[in-house]
């Protein structure tokens, strides 16, 4: 499991490719290449353990001490708290960012909207 202080990989990666350009018999190369992007969260919070509704209302607490465009990163294991966030983010106009499902275990990265 990554630490507080370690940033979620996010990878992007396109292929080398050819396009025939119409009807002129023209052929383009495409080169792209791999981005990785890293999320680091601002702060972390740890719902381990808790029920609906706290890991929602501790993490509309936690986002509200930041500052605009910081990121929260939320642990959780209650398997509702993915409708929950996803719901939640929805209403609230905040950002999932991102958020992965291992071994029982919920973290989700949500960003602070103005």
């Amino acid at each position: 499991m990554r630490s507080a202080s370690d940033p979620l990989p996010v990878s992007l990666q396109h292929n080398h490719s050819e396009h025939h350009g119409p009807g002129n018999g023209a052929v383009i190369h495409v080169d792209t290449q791999e981005v990785t992007v890293a999320i680091t969260a601002d702060e972390t919070l740890d719902c381990s353990g808790l029920a609906c509704p706290m890991p929602i209302l501790k993490t509309k607490k936690a986002i509200d001490a930041l500052a605009v465009g910081q990121v929260l990163k939320m642990i959780a294991t209650d398997p509702g708290s993915e409708s929950d966030m996803n719901a939640w983010t929805s209403r609230t106009g905040h950002e999932l960012v991102e958020h992965d499902v291992s071994d029982g275990t919920y973290t989700f990265y949500i960003r602070k909207v103005g």
